[in-house]
């Protein structure tokens, strides 16, 4: 059995959404092992976490390229309306926004990296109000 890439982003988005810390699987030509962040379990204990897409194909940028610091600092709250990265868009620099107040937002893509319409680039966790 072979993985594309959807499978295996619906593998990662099984694991986060999941108790499970790690995953693997055994396949004919090889292996795949997904293993969960848990560098930070007293930020997520309580919260849940939503994907902010790419509104286009472009290039994902962490900061503005003038900027010395990233728009979203690791860790750190998040605004809602902030700007929490930018996507290039052949020459135009589409801001990707916090739709809401976040506890942080934690970046799936490198910086530079080419995504396609769709992909996921950061993670936003929230609060759960009850």
């Amino acid at each position: 059995m072979k993985l594309d890439l959807y499978a295996i982003r619906q593998l990662c988005a099984y694991v986060g959404s999941s108790e499970l810390d790690e995953l693997e699987l055994q396949l004919a030509g090889g292996s795949l092992r997904l293993r969960r962040d848990t560098s930070a379990p007293a930020q997520r204990a309580g919260a849940y976490c939503i994907a902010l897409r790419a509104p286009a194909t472009g290039v994902y940028l962490a900061r503005h390229p003038l900027a010395e610091l990233d728009l979203a600092q690791p860790g750190q709250p998040v605004a809602a309306g902030q700007w929490v990265g930018l996507l290039d868009a052949d020459g135009i620099l589409l801001p990707l926004r916090c739709p809401r107040a976040a506890l942080s937002a934690e970046p799936c893509v490198a910086p530079g990296s080419r995504v396609e319409r769709g992909a996921v680039l950061l993670r936003l966790w929230l609060e759960h109000h009850t």
